[in-house]
């Protein structure tokens, strides 16, 4: 599973898939790939806690200029 958002250069996230076992009823979305980062943030750029909505916050390599 690859996945990224468009200020990323294409892929930024990835979660490699083999298999699916019968008892998942989603796949994860994944970890950063190489020399990228990334966290789930709040409207005042803090971290959420798990499990809590807000905004996925990508750095490094991958991010877009501009």
């Amino acid at each position: 599973s690859l996945g990224g958002a468009t200020e990323a250069s294409i892929w930024s996230i990835l979660f490699p898939v083999e298999e699916v076992a019968p008892d998942w009823v989603t796949i994860p979305y994944g970890y950063p790939m190489t020399n990228q980062s990334w966290e789930v943030i709040d409207r005042n750029g803090s971290p959420c806690p798990v499990w809590v909505p807000g905004e996925l916050a990508i750095r490094g390599a991958g991010l877009a200029q501009g």
